[in-house]
């Protein structure tokens, strides 16, 4: 588009060459999230002009074995859903031990393999 040849532009009287510039469809929906960035970001600068308690650095992460206070048996979580245990991420709330001998890696590693993976891995040991 507006790289169309003289000759063919010749047939078309009211050829324009700026017509997509001009005729851009901007989505709505992306518009206003861009909007509420720039306004989200304006109000952050705004915080961190004002109030000097602000980190400047973000919070270390938290390590995925210090995300959950309980543990559980390999037989608990396969038999049902114990009570707080969220039920999309059973493997979280077994031991690094036991972790490392049902999934042969370490946690670390486990979440870093795409979700497919870990999904398969879990329907294998029946935690899915």
């Amino acid at each position: 588009a507006g790289n169309e040849p003289d000759m063919f532009i010749s047939h078309f009287r009211t050829w324009d060459s700026e017509y997509t510039k001009k005729h851009s469809f901007t989505d709505p929906y992306q518009a206003k999230l861009a909007a509420l960035a720039k306004e989200k970001e304006e109000k952050l600068k705004e915080l961190v002009g004002s109030s000097s308690t602000v980190p400047s650095t973000p919070a270390p992460a938290v390590p995925v074995s210090a995300s959950v206070s309980s543990t559980y048996s390999l037989e608990q979580l396969t038999s049902g859903i114990p009570p707080g245990v969220d039920p999309t991420k059973k493997e979280k709330y077994l031991d690094s031990k036991t972790f490392a001998q049902v999934f042969g890696s370490t946690i670390e590693e486990f979440a870093a393999l795409p979700k497919w993976k870990q999904d398969k891995k879990k329907k294998e040991v029946g935690l899915f």
